[in-house]
């Protein structure tokens, strides 16, 4: 007999079943047609279930697509709707789209099941026997939508748990199958509403339903459905994170089920695989409860299993799509224990081929880009690569988009804070970390009781970083983050990471220590940390973090706690240390920072012990950390420093090596991938190149000492003219070659531009901040994506024969060239010794040894004379500081000026010379340096002087260019009146300065309303020469945004002039205030407008080293072109520094103060 056509109804007036609230798209069945009549349509609707049932045991997709043929013609070939094997077809049509949905994962198909299913109903009695059982499908239908639309959900679950309550009301108190099942069904419904709404009321009524159908019917029944073991084992886990029952005893019930799931359905494949994918998740949940190794590897086993049952059987199966990034999710839990690199290359691997096929559309979709931030995540802590992190915060961000629970939402933003937070580590961008704040305060306010003290952790851990920032709130970050991990402590069992927390709110208490210098706080960080690393597993991945940690407190314990109960806490420390490094291993990112640590303990108790031994093991730690390829390179540039401080007495020889490691990573610190000013910010307190260059002179190196100048200092400069590098040779052997890296390069720099964003121009409106961040977070990956990209196609090039040194530092051979024109001097200011180093084009370095100048005398020096200067606001003031300035010039001459000129005398007659200070020298105004017995006697008198950065700059400066048959052209802007400025009267005077010798017909003039910044920028190209007069600023913090005030408070900034490339620019004449002005930071770097205008192609240019007073400016003006234009000749870009010199003799001529003429210098050819 027909079990689904038994007692079909067959009067045309049958009652109707409610219709559901939610609108299905109607189903518009095939027309019938007479013609089409078949003799038994009952045999095949029961062709149909057949095939179906043998589908549900078998998983063979031809079976289900039979079936559904076999239906077809049962309904197609039945004479009436009313005849007996009609509904029995529909019904089976209804279960077959079911399936398909199932199987395909499909939406479209879920819905054509609750479409026919609802016409199955119309045909059916209410009275019936079958229309409970009918609704109770029909309820399963609905619930098949909702588990794969992201609209309407609570709508749909609403109307199934009201369809499964109608089926429920109409069987009574049955306990047949059908009861059984619509029981179960009822109880999912209830207990997910529960799960959707956080409601623990609902789960423990849903609970209840299952326990209802448990009393009447035991779970090992034949009549129980491995699904409802399934979601009954999912909602007791789900209930036992809110519930005052035993966890233990609950998770116990839970993986009971879901074994028992899975042993129940054995002999029916669909329902094996099911059951299969279901036990791994409780068994993940378990591991989670409580992380251990062989929790995950039995969570992988059968997820494994279930993974090669579908790929075997059911290749096509949407559950194999849904069961495989599950089983990446677990390799990424299992690489958290046991650090293996390659489960989480594995996980990555598997992501970044899923997401791409994956429909953002189905409701758990955000877990699945949740998943791949974390194994993104996970592999950035080993490889320390930007992308990496890049990828993680952007799956994060997609996860938080798309997750509809207010509870997945805080999971995601808790973790997308945390990813945030670590991007600002690396990158050094406050944005990023404050961003990470706000996430993280968002997740906590959203977060279940069983997240919440993980949110607090990650919170804290937030807010102790920021408080290591210059931008810090003080103690308040330091106290907030504190007081939030005593709260997240108070419930420990709820911790989901409990260790990781326990050892980040060691560092937070440590951090208060250094501040407070109270015992009591270190003992407790030291016993957070031991508990952290108790609790994490011997071969846990994060566990070589904790040790380190541990490690550095011991080590501070030593002068608090020499007589500890743990013993000797610097043998604690260095023992805890070498653990953490022999953990990591070689190839981890943080192995050269465990080096480093466990040097200084070395250090420190060789300075107890005066132990040869431990000074042997600190140099031997430092040394491995230096050359450790794996780490990160500002690890691995601190080692070496150290190393080179630490033996530069002893063995200098050995010491040069650790100055050439340090140097050749400055690069690597100051990544072209970040953000400029981040760049800038990384080199602020670096020496290392002077110290390099002074190791190299004392071991007999001068041509060395020359190369480590050039290849250590100015480097976001010379990184930028790497940008613009000929490519003429490599273009004639590899010329697809070439035009790929002109193309990065260019794409590269434009987007080097885009990234030097001025926060200043960020809109106020919460509309506007989101798409600048957004904005400016997709140039950045966009950035690091170009940086990486250029970098390869560099390393290709290298590979070729004849260019092994492409765009690497030249050397000395090559560099002597420089003094083509006249002698080089750079002036090498370093800790150990300082020095200058005479380059001609055809004699070996001269070396002058500057005795009586040291380090320390000069920044002291230069922090008096512009602190004066800064407070010379009136006629009083300005005259002590020109005191001042006499003084220091004096000085300046008596110790450096003096024993060169005494040097240069000894050679060919000298008139020209390029200065290239060091350190904080580049402070000082080494050019105007002169005697205070005789004035005549000094560089002004004696020499034409210039300055130059490097020099390659200066070889690039007087590279020529091809040769235009065109009239010279200069462009002229003035702005006295600039927005919120002081009014400059004398810019009518210098203009008519410039007339008087430049005819008005060469001239470009923009003044006032006209000289806006894109007017300038516009006539840049046009123009040979440019003088510029109005206000300038140096932006200390930001040196990037120091310009000139234009028109409409507009700026010309820095890293506007950094991105033109000016094929005419010859000479710019800066008539404004800290044009060249050095960060005492920074001062090798050089990074101020003139260095702007040199790199968009200007190579001559007269600028000013501090403020300058108005009425100066038409003066110099007028001298220097009175003396470019001398009888009548074309201005020559490369008399530059002989006119500022003549202009500058006039004003001394005058009797002007030196605090008026000594800020004019000319740089470049």
């Amino acid at each position: 007999m027909d079990p689904y056509g038994a007692h079909r109804d067959l009067h045309p007036e049958a009652p109707r079943s409610p219709l559901p609230r939610v609108e299905f798209q109607v189903v518009h069945l095939p027309t019938k047609d007479s013609a089409m009549t078949i003799a038994n349509p009952t045999a095949y609707a029961d062709k149909g279930h057949d095939l179906l049932h043998r589908y549900e045991q078998l998983g063979d997709r031809s079976d289900l697509t039979a079936a559904t043929n076999y239906f077809k013609a049962a309904y197609q070939g039945t004479p009436s709707v009313l005849a007996l094997p009609f509904s029995a077809a529909l019904e089976g049509f209804a279960r077959a789209n079911y399936l398909e949905s199932q199987y395909l994962r499909s939406l479209p198909e879920a819905r054509t099941a609750v479409s026919i299913q609802q016409d199955v109903l119309k045909y059916t009695a209410r009275d019936s026997p079958l229309y409970p059982q009918r609704l109770n499908y029909l309820g399963e239908y609905i619930l098949g939508v909702f588990n794969r639309t992201r609209d309407g959900r609570a709508a749909l679950l609403q109307q199934a748990t009201t369809t499964f309550e109608d089926a429920l009301t109409l069987l009574g108190e049955s306990d047949d199958g059908t009861w059984l099942r619509c029981v179960t069904n009822l109880a999912n419904a209830i207990a997910k509403g529960g799960e959707l709404s956080g409601s623990v009321d609902q789960l423990a009524q849903g609970l209840a339903m299952f326990q209802k159908a448990e009393k009447r019917c035991p779970p090992r029944h034949v009549r129980w459905r491995p699904w409802a073991l399934s979601q009954y084992a999912l909602y007791l886990i789900l209930y036992s994170r809110a519930s005052t029952v035993p966890r233990d005893e609950l998770y116990g019930r839970a993986i009971e089920y879901a074994e028992l799931a899975y042993e129940v359905s054995q002999g029916r494949i669909l329902e094996e695989v099911e059951s299969l994918s279901w036990l791994s998740y409780v068994y993940y949940t378990d591991y989670l409860r409580d992380p251990k190794l062989d929790a995950i590897e039995r969570t992988i086993s059968v997820a494994q299993e279930c993974v090669d049952t579908l790929k075997q059987f059911m290749p096509d199966h949407g559950l194999l799509r849904a069961t495989m990034p599950n089983l990446a999710t677990y390799y990424v839990n299992r690489f958290e224990v046991t650090g293996n690199r390659e489960h989480i290359e594995s996980a990555v691997a598997f992501y970044d081929d899923f997401l791409t096929l994956m429909d953002p559309a189905e409701p758990s979709s955000w877990a699945r880009f949740f998943a791949a931030g974390r194994a993104y995540a996970c592999r950035f802590e080993l490889s320390a690569n930007p992308p990496d992190l890049d990828q993680s915060i952007n799956h994060f961000r997609q996860a938080d988009e798309l997750a509809m629970q207010d509870s997945d939402k805080a999971l995601c933003k808790q973790y997308l804070g945390c990813a945030l937070a670590e991007r600002s580590i690396h990158q050094h961008t406050l944005i990023d970390l404050n961003k990470g704040i706000d996430r993280l305060v968002e997740a906590l306010d959203k977060s279940e009781k069983s997240h919440k003290a993980g949110a607090q952790a990650d919170l804290a851990h937030a807010l102790t970083l920021r408080y290591r920032t210059p931008e810090s709130l003080g103690r308040t970050d330091l106290d907030g983050a504190i007081e939030l991990y005593d709260q997240a402590t108070q419930t420990p069992g709820l911790l989901k990471f409990h260790d990781v927390h326990l050892s980040l709110y060691g560092c937070a208490l440590h951090e208060r220590w250094k501040q407070t210098r109270i015992p009591a706080e270190l003992e407790h960080a030291f016993q957070l940390h031991k508990a952290a690393v108790n609790v994490a597993l011997k071969g846990q991945s994060r566990r070589d973090v904790f040790l380190m940690r541990l490690g550095t407190v011991c080590r501070d314990m030593h002068a608090v706690f020499p007589s500890h109960a743990m013993g000797d806490p610097l043998q604690r420390s260095i023992e805890t240390l070498s653990e953490a490094s022999e953990l990591a291993g070689p190839t981890h990112s943080l192995y050269a920072m465990y080096q480093r640590e466990l040097a200084e303990s070395y250090l420190r108790r060789f300075s107890i012990t005066k132990s040869a031994q431990d000074y042997q093991l600190c140099l031997r730690a430092l040394q491995t950390a230096a050359y450790n390829q794996s780490s990160t390179p500002n690890d691995r540039l601190e080692a070496a420093s150290q190393w080179a401080s630490m033996v530069y007495k002893e063995t200098p020889h050995q010491a040069l090596d650790a100055y050439r490691v340090a140097l050749s990573l400055l690069p690597k610190v100051a990544w072209r991938g970040l953000e400029q000013n981040v760049r800038y910010r990384r080199l602020h307190w670096r020496n290392l190149a002077t110290d390099a260059a002074a190791c190299a002179i004392t071991v007999g190196r001068p041509e060395l000492a020359v190369e480590l100048l050039e290849q250590g200092r100015a480097v976001l400069l010379n990184s930028s003219l790497q940008l613009r590098v000929e490519v003429e040779q490599l273009r004639k052997t590899e010329p697809a070659l070439a035009r790929q890296l002109e193309e990065l390069s260019n794409e590269l720099e434009l987007s080097t531009s885009r990234t030097t964003m001025d926060s200043g121009s960020a809109p106020s409106n919460a509309a506007g901040i989101k798409r600048y961040d957004e904005l400016r977070e997709a140039n950045m990956e966009y950035h690091r994506t170009l940086a990486l990209a250029w970098e390869k196609k560099v390393d290709d090039i290298r590979l070729l024969p004849g260019f092994e040194n492409f765009l690497r530092t030249r050397s000395y051979d090559e560099l002597r060239h420089a003094a083509g024109d006249g002698p080089v001097a750079i002036v090498n200011i370093s800790k150990w010794r300082c020095d200058a180093l005479i380059i001609t084009v055809h004699a070996p370095v001269r070396v002058v040894s500057l005795r009586n100048v040291k380090k320390a005398t000069l920044e002291k020096m230069s922090n008096n004379l512009h602190a004066a200067l800064s407070s010379a606001k009136d006629e009083s003031s300005a005259q002590v500081a020109n005191g001042l300035l006499i003084q220091v010039l004096d000085c300046l001459w008596s110790t450096i000026g003096s024993p060169l000129w005494t040097s240069l005398q000894k050679g060919a007659t000298v008139g020209r010379i390029w200065l290239i200070p060091t350190g904080a020298l580049a402070l000082l105004p080494l050019h105007a340096a002169t005697s205070a017995r005789d004035p005549n006697v000094g560089f002004p008198s004696l020499l034409n002087v210039s300055y130059t950065s490097t020099l390659s700059a200066l070889i690039r400066a007087r590279s020529p260019r091809s040769f235009r048959q065109e009239g010279f052209r200069m462009l002229a802007v003035t702005q006295s009146s600039a927005a919120g400025r002081v009014y400059l009267p004398s810019l009518e005077h210098e203009m008519a300065a410039i007339y008087q010798h430049i005819p008005a017909h060469a001239v470009t003039a923009l003044d006032g309303q006209q000289a806006t910044v894109a007017a300038v920028t516009d006539q840049l190209e046009l123009h040979h020469f440019l003088h510029v007069s109005c206000h300038g600023t140096h932006d200390f913090d930001n040196p990037y945004n120091s310009g000139l005030a234009l028109q409409d408070g507009e700026c010309l900034r820095l890293s506007d002039l950094m991105s033109k490339k000016l094929d005419r620019a010859e000479f710019a004449f800066l008539s404004a205030c800290h044009t060249a002005r050095a960060d005492p930071r920074a001062a090798d770097e050089a990074v101020h407008i003139a260095s702007g205008l040199y790199l968009a192609g200007y190579k001559s240019i007269v600028a000013t080293q501090w403020g300058i007073v108005d009425q100066d400016g038409p003066l110099v003006a007028k001298w220097v072109y009175e003396y470019m234009t001398r009888n009548g000749r074309r201005p020559d870009h490369t008399e530059g520094a002989q006119a500022l010199r003549y202009a500058v003799s006039k004003l001394r001529q005058n009797g002007t103060d030196a605090f008026r003429w000594v800020p004019f210098i000319h740089l470049g050819a």
